[in-house]
């Protein structure tokens, strides 16, 4: 899902049409990581931008959250 909002903004970008706010995009990425860096690497989109990484960290978070659920519930 957030793959598809990353590749809306990119296009919406290229058409010069309504565009989604940054802001958005980042609460976005916090909640699907992988679907933002996903589209951001395949379409370019918003690598520049220094907010822009903390999408790698929330991947990252991701998988520790996930890491520490799976040790724990291992245990």
């Amino acid at each position: 899902m957030v793959f598809f909002f990353y590749t809306y903004d990119k296009r919406a970008a290229w058409k010069n049409t309504g565009r989604t706010p940054e802001n958005q995009l980042i609460i976005f990425a916090l909640i699907g990581p992988f679907g933002a860096y996903a589209a951001m690497q395949m379409f370019w989109h918003k690598t520049r931008k220094l907010k822009f990484y903390l999408v790698p960290v929330f991947a990252i978070l991701h998988i520790a959250i996930l890491t520490w659920f799976l040790i724990d519930f291992m245990n």
